[in-house]
């Protein structure tokens, strides 16, 4: 009926339709009817044919799904395509806008400016109202509001701003304390529900919705953030952050780059003022260049600064020409070779005036091929004038010295000479003399005679040391001996005075040790009778000390310690008292006595053996002297030779002619008299040649 009907009104059907075949088998056919007309064109039947359009349809379907699936992939393509071509442009945007803000940035003249300029730029660049500075005070190490805004309606936000620079905040307190402390861009999309945004009551008043801040970083540590507010509710856009995030580092760089700036300007400034100040010649050169040269080259050399610009080496043209061929040689294989420049010379001025310079390089490496080096150039005349006073003033000062040394020694030798004259006939008259008084007398003589002769010594001795002339005669000492002997000479006084003296020694100190025997009597001598000295209760102790012994070379260090248990020394006396004629302040003379030059010697002597001698002392807890002592060789043996001391008077001459010679007679009665005998006949000559003349007729 459908297939009549559609055939009344259009003549002719089509129809795609699943049909059976006899064997049951499913096709699709396209079935096509027509009408069948008579001449009157009354409908008399219909005519029709199927098709079996199965494979044909398979075909088709095909070639459907491949065109939807091309279709599909050039849309995708599009897409991807336009998406690139956004991301490329937003690319090159962010490009154009970093290197914007930084180009602006560097040549900003403070870091205010460097931030003013990025917070508008990146605002506008983003399209929000509001954009704010925060930076960080080292004191408090707070976040502190700055008035340094980007603002696209000023009187809409005046009282937001004027709000928010009221507000400091710590770390992780706030949106911008949350970013010092996590040191990384927040994105807040709804400031009124957000706990930690504290101007959310600003915000909701301003219909301000959505706000974010990144860090700017110096060195790892967040200096600044910059905030921006935006009064519509914005999706959190990464891209966006990006951004931020890399602006912030590029103003931490900027400001650092400001900052180097900054302080090479100042230096240079300050080089600059040094240099222009200064009384040196301060220069910088390459081997071919003068690239600086301070203007007191002019005053100093007298030449003009433009000279050595021109021609860096004119210098030279100053030079003596006394010196000239040694400062070319050295400037030539010295400088020119990198390496450092240090000569004194002369150079003449134009006016004839001639002045000694002090000149000296030092080279550093600019990079792979090039050298540079800073050069000072002072002028020492004056130095080397009063250097060479001063020579001469050491030299006459040596020779004074050498003078009043060679004074004292013939002066000592010239007292010296009577006072043995004095103690000899002393002597004499003692054994004459039966008066107790006339005896008590000549004993007051001989005893002020002998302190009188030590004095003369000590002098003798410390001119000699000065003038270089006490050369030391070591020979094989029994040192643990010697100081049985020191001990025995001051028993008396110490038991006078009620002390106890006391001697120990190392238990491997070796018996015989090769020194100057005189000179260590000496050193013992005065440091035990110092000890002895300022003691007036406890006790005086002498140790020798090994300390050590090189088996292969027979050598010892050892030291000698005296200890006391006397006065005292003050600390800020231990040098002076080793001073010639000084004594310990507050000191009674009267009692102790002494000329302060025992010490003195003591010091000479042991430093000439190659020792050292230091002491420990307080007042009123005793003294420690420590003579320290070295490389002394050790002697396993030696031949002791008996010296027995004997009385003249028990001696008796044969009878004899003695001639006695010598230039003081005094000397020569002496002799007389303490040879006196009846069986001896004595004549007396006063000089060599006189002596010759005698003896043709004296025998």
């Amino acid at each position: 009926n459908d297939v009549l009907t559609q055939l009344a009104e259009k003549s002719q059907y089509t129809a795609e339709t699943r049909m059976l075949k006899k064997s049951g088998e499913e096709f699709i056919g396209y079935s096509s009817f027509s009408l069948k007309r008579d001449k009157d064109n009354n409908v008399v039947g219909k005519i029709g044919t199927t098709i079996d359009i199965t494979e044909s349809k398979k075909a088709q379907n095909e070639i459907k799904k491949l065109n939807e699936s091309l279709e599909q992939k050039v849309a995708d393509r599009t897409a991807r395509l336009k998406r690139a071509n956004i991301k490329i442009t937003a690319n090159q945007d962010k490009a154009i806008l970093l290197q914007e803000i930084a180009s602006v940035a560097n040549a900003a003249d403070s870091e205010e400016e460097v931030f003013q300029t990025a917070i508008t730029k990146f605002t506008t660049f983003i399209g929000w109202p509001i954009g704010h500075v925060y930076v960080l005070e080292d004191e408090s190490n707070k976040l502190i509001p700055t008035d340094i805004w980007y603002c696209s309606n000023s009187k809409k936000f005046n009282e937001f701003i004027k709000e928010t620079e009221k507000y400091s905040f710590e770390s992780n307190v706030g949106l911008p304390g949350r970013v010092l402390f996590n040191k990384e861009a927040e994105f807040v999309e709804d400031v009124q529900s957000a706990n930690h945004f504290f101007r959310n009551k600003l915000t909701a008043d301003l219909k301000v919705k959505t706000a974010f801040a990144v860090p700017v970083i110096i060195e790892n540590r967040v200096v600044a953030v910059l905030e921006f507010f935006n009064n519509e509710k914005v999706e959190k856009d990464e891209n966006i952050l990006e951004i931020a995030s890399e602006i912030g580092t590029e103003i931490g760089r900027v400001i650092v780059r400001k900052n180097i700036e900054n302080a090479l300007k100042e230096s240079e400034e300050k080089f600059r003022q040094l240099a222009e100040n200064i009384e040196q010649v301060l220069w910088l050169r390459s081997k071919d260049e003068i690239l600086y040269i301070s203007p007191s080259y002019e005053k100093v050399f007298g030449r003009k600064v433009s000279e050595l610009y021109n021609e860096p080496n004119s210098f030279l043209k100053a030079i003596h020409k006394d010196d000239l061929d040694r400062i070319k040689e050295a400037f030539k294989n010295v400088y020119l070779k990198d390496k450092n420049f240090d000569e004194e010379y002369r150079i003449v001025l134009p006016n004839g005036q001639i002045k000694w310079i002090h000149a000296r390089t030092f080279t550093f490496q600019v990079d792979d091929k090039n050298t540079r080096s800073v050069g000072i150039a002072e002028d020492v005349t004056d130095f080397i004038k009063l250097n060479s006073e001063l020579v001469k003033a050491k030299e006459e000062a040596d020779k004074a010295s050498q003078a009043k040394s060679e004074f004292l020694a013939n002066m000592s030798h010239e007292i010296r000479t009577p006072m043995n004259s004095i103690i000899g006939f002393s002597e004499l008259l003692n054994n004459l003399v039966q008066d107790v008084k006339q005896k008590s007398y000549l004993n007051s003589i001989r005893s002020s005679t002998k302190s009188l002769l030590t004095l003369i010594n000590d002098i003798l001795d410390l001119s000699r040391v000065e003038a270089g002339k006490l050369e030391l005669e070591p020979e094989p000492t029994d040192l643990k001996r010697l100081v049985q002997e020191i001990e025995d000479i001051f028993s008396i006084k110490a038991e006078e005075k009620n002390l106890d003296m006391s001697k120990s020694f190392s238990k491997n100190f070796p018996q015989y040790i090769e020194i100057d025997e005189t000179r260590i009597r000496q050193i013992l001598f005065n440091l035990v009778g110092n000890a002895i000295k300022f003691t007036d209760k406890g006790s005086v102790e002498v140790e020798l000390k090994q300390i050590k012994y090189n088996p292969k070379k027979k050598t010892v260090d050892f030291n000698i310690i005296v200890k006391d248990t006397g006065i005292g020394i003050p600390k800020k006396q231990h040098e002076e008292i080793f001073e010639s004629f000084k004594q310990q302040e507050g000191q009674s003379s009267k009692k102790f006595g002494g000329t302060g030059l025992g010490l003195a010697i003591t010091k000479r002597l042991v430093e000439i053996m190659g020792g050292k001698i230091k002491v420990e002392s307080e007042p009123g807890k005793g003294s420690l002297f420590i003579v320290e002592l070295f490389n002394l060789p050790v002697l396993r043996m030696k031949q002791i030779t008996e010296n027995k001391s004997f009385d003249i008077r028990n001696f008796q001459f044969k009878k004899s002619t003695i001639l006695i010679v010598d230039d003081n007679e005094l000397n020569r009665s002496l002799i007389e008299e303490t040879f006196m005998n009846p069986s001896t006949d004595f004549y007396q000559a006063e000089n060599g040649q006189q002596a010759i003349d005698m003896l043709s007729y004296v025998k």
